[in-house]
């Protein structure tokens, strides 16, 4: 009955690791198309009824959805198996290895489902954001010369801050997803070669890369968006102590992720290295 349950959290830990990185992923890119469809189709926004709050609970749903069903294949990745320590003593462990073909295609499934075609549908949108953005024929219609400086300055602000989000998507998700496929195709000589210690150093480096970044977007979001901010304040604080008075710059222009291994240490079975495990 133990070992089952030991079975069970071995295989679940990498379950629900990647499934809360895929689920962040889809609520990225989600944000991202309502963002694109504001700034640049705002004539469509405007003609279309703003999302409930039980609409907006189906979406999170449907992430969450997608998210577990794509991640549904790691209960089967990990294998539960016998083991010993140095000192000779009988362990049990969980392994994440990837041999099978199948698994190797799941592996370059998630890579590029979740990680290329994610990247490069952020950088098309908030390209083209940006250069809607940055058009100044919209400034040069008024006549207020404060007004616009204070409309392009807010506008540059947000090209800043669709840049850091792209940046940050790119920068924290690269090592965990590089060291994911190298983990597939290296050999095992391979990994022996970088050494226990540096294998290891390297995996904890990319996966605190990986789940800061879930830590970074809002960083980023209160420290360049007035609306965000206020939204914050709205959720987190009593309606006595919040202060309803959206400012008048906002309205102007509103116009314009690794499998972890549940094995307790090293064991000498395994010629003190681990076998392939990948991550998220």
């Amino acid at each position: 009955m133990l070992n089952k349950k030991l079975a069970l959290t071995g295989k679940s830990v990498p379950f629900f690791e990647n499934c809360t990185a895929l689920a962040s992923t889809i609520t990225i890119v989600m944000i991202s198309c309502e963002r694109y469809r504001g700034i640049c189709q705002p004539v469509k926004t405007r003609t279309t009824k703003v999302l409930s709050r039980s609409q907006i609970g189906i979406l999170i749903a449907v992430s969450w959805m997608s998210a577990i069903v794509a991640c549904l294949p790691f209960f089967f990745i990990p294998i539960y198996k016998d083991s010993k320590f140095k000192d000779g003593t009988p362990i049990k462990v969980c392994r994440n290895t990837i041999k099978e073909t199948w698994q190797i295609g799941y592996i370059i499934f998630v890579l590029c489902f979740f990680f290329i075609l994610p990247f490069l549908a952020l950088l098309i949108m908030y390209i083209i954001i940006a250069k809607n953005l940055s058009n100044d024929a919209t400034l040069q219609s008024h006549q207020n010369i404060l007004v616009a400086k204070v409309r392009l300055k807010k506008r540059r602000q947000v090209v800043v801050m669709l840049t850091l989000v792209v940046f940050s998507f790119f920068v924290f998700h690269l090592p965990i997803r590089t060291i994911s496929l190298w983990v597939v195709y290296a050999t095992r000589e391979n990994m022996i070669a970088l050494g226990l210690e540096g294998y290891y150093n390297l995996l904890t480096f990319a996966r605190v890369l990986f789940y800061l970044h879930c830590a970074t977007n809002p960083i980023i979001y209160n420290a360049m968006s007035t609306k965000f901010r206020l939204a914050t304040v709205k959720v987190f604080c009593t309606k006595k102590s919040y202060k309803k008075g959206p400012p008048l710059i906002t309205k102007q222009f509103s116009s314009s992720l690794p499998s972890r291994e549940s094995n307790q240490g090293i064991t000498s079975s395994d010629k003190n290295f681990p076998e392939a495990e990948t991550t998220v």
